[in-house]
């Protein structure tokens, strides 16, 4: 009989953490920025060199306004989990 591997639990408080962050700075834009973002991302294919200088600069401003300094910090303190005692 074949042995199966053991699957990991997935902690599953952890990933809808991370989600609702996620979420939170998304909505940092607005629709029509979420939009382009959207449209830059899918245009590059994941190569900065198939946007124009124009796009690029687009796309570092929109990366900017969601705050991934502040995305990671949450991910990496989520509320509650970290408190300092006094």
């Amino acid at each position: 009989m074949p042995r199966i591997p053991r699957v990991r639990a997935v902690p599953w408080l952890v990933v809808a953490e991370l989600v609702m962050a996620a979420r939170r700075h998304w909505h940092l834009l607005e629709p029509a920025e979420r939009a382009r973002l959207r449209d830059l991302v899918t245009r590059s294919r994941g190569r900065r060199g198939n946007l124009t200088p124009d796009e690029r600069e687009d796309l570092r401003y929109l990366v900017r306004r969601l705050e991934p300094g502040g995305l990671a910090r949450e991910a990496l303190l989520p509320r509650g989990r970290l408190r300092r005692r006094r």
